[in-house]
């Protein structure tokens, strides 16, 4: 492959920007081609949890969330509430979770709004299951605003984050000397 051959994108054809910059006669417009790098084939970012206590929801995720497949778990969340249900809701966080995309990030600030606000009293609990430090210090810093009750736990903790999430009382574990725990 040449500098001029366009890159395949997920359509199969290349996107328009792919063969360089050039004007609207084709002259380069300038020595460095900028081209789109391939798509790679989409993989599993949001998986639901299928042994969650009745009346929760649960789900796994990965990688870096799009705004659709922040959908895919928003949606289920947004049929309860709108049914009068009470939510309780578990996120498990893989090894290679990135976040969310910028596209996600607006949903979930909107979502604040009209989910977080208008359905406010009926919030039961989140869990947040994970070891990555950095949503661990988003929870703490932004968790106040979160509706009903919030609570992180290791993972090695998952199954007691699911009997939490379902409504059981579950103590605690000590921190660690390094500020971690057990």
């Amino acid at each position: 492959m040449n500098r001029s051959d366009p890159l395949p994108t997920r359509g199969g054809s290349a996107a328009p920007h792919a063969q360089g910059r050039r004007g609207a006669r084709g002259a380069r417009l300038g020595a460095n081609v900028w081209r789109r790098r391939p798509m790679l084939p989409c993989e599993v970012v949001v998986e639901p949890i299928a042994d969650m206590p009745a009346g929760t929801l649960g789900f796994r995720v990965s990688g870096r969330i799009s705004r659709e497949e922040y959908f895919q778990m928003l949606d289920p969340v947004h049929e309860l509430l709108e049914q009068g249900e009470k939510v309780s809701f578990l996120v498990q966080t893989d090894a290679d979770f990135r976040g969310l995309d910028l596209a996600a990030l607006w949903e979930d600030t909107k979502a604040a709004g009209s989910v977080g606000l208008k359905y406010r009293s009926s919030w039961d609990r989140l869990a947040v299951v994970t070891d990555k430090d950095w949503l661990r210090h988003a929870v703490a810093a932004f968790g106040w605003v979160s509706p009903g009750e919030l609570r992180v736990f290791e993972p090695a903790q998952l199954e007691d984050a699911k009997a939490w999430t379902g409504g059981a009382t579950v103590v605690p574990e000590a921190p660690r000397e390094d500020g971690g725990h057990t």
